[in-house]
């Protein structure tokens, strides 16, 4: 285990003179920065509660595991948080991350973060987004249309030149407006949302049920894009509405409706 270490200066953040006339930059960053979700953070910043939410928003996972399907952000394979700054060179290599041409791979959405604050998890990932514009540490990248933000979240070690990366995170474009759609949407419009993406996780596992030979629940988790919690959590209510069953003389997971 080691911390990951970088320096204030690196090569793949470029000048951002060709960056103030970019619309879809100004909204995120007004957002994400100046009107930030973080407490005490900004002094025009916007609370959750501020934003309609209620107190009790993150008590649940229900916004954390929308917000990371929104980005289509899969614990331990895209998406890792850390409890000490040791772990996160080798969270960070874990999820292609890793090394100084982290910001090539630009595939898919990716994060790793440490989560070390007294706050929400979902939090501390708004916060470092805030970071790495506020600060500058980050780098915008165009192809086929598509506009992906590469940053990084850093503090000064103590005691040395050298500086701790808190979080990497590679994030579409299309990811962040969307998640400042959800945030800006409130409950009701959460809700809505949640049983939409419940209808999804459902209509993927009859699929893959009908098509594969399923003997374990577990064996579902790879083939779908979402947390086993939920996956395990539909397939139960699926269950007992008797849309699925488990075939003992088969031994394996069947589609009965």
């Amino acid at each position: 285990m080691a911390e990951l270490i970088t320096s204030l200066h690196v090569g793949w953040v470029k000048s951002k003179d060709s960056y103030i006339k970019n619309d879809h930059l100004l909204e995120i960053v007004n957002f994400f920065v100046w009107g930030t979700p973080c407490e005490f953070v900004s002094s025009s910043g916007q609370s959750m509660m501020k934003r309609g939410w209620p107190k009790n928003v993150w008590k649940s996972n229900d916004l954390r595991d929308f917000l990371l399907f929104v980005g289509n952000l899969k614990l331990n394979a895209t998406y890792k948080k850390v409890k000490r700054l040791e772990e996160m060179s080798d969270a960070a290599i874990s999820i292609g991350l890793g090394g100084k041409n982290f910001h090539t791979k630009r595939d898919s959405n990716r994060i790793a973060f440490f989560h070390g604050m007294n706050c929400a998890e979902m939090l501390s990932i708004f916060y470092y987004i805030r970071c790495a514009f506020a600060h500058g540490r980050f780098e915008m990248y165009h192809k086929n249309g598509e506009t992906v933000y590469v940053m990084e979240a850093i503090s000064k070690k103590r005691g040395s030149d050298d500086y701790l990366v808190k979080a990497r995170l590679v994030l579409k474009e299309e990811t962040l407006l969307k998640w400042k759609s959800v945030l800006m949407g409130g409950a009701e419009s959460l809700k809505k949302a949640i049983e939409h993406m419940n209808e999804d996780i459902q209509q993927q596992i009859k699929y893959q049920i009908s098509t594969n030979i399923i003997r374990k629940k577990e064996e579902l988790i790879p083939l779908l894009s979402y947390e086993e919690t939920q996956v395990f959590t539909q397939l139960n209510v699926m269950r007992n509405k008797n849309q699925v069953g488990y075939d003992l003389k088969g031994r394996r997971w069947i589609v009965t409706e």
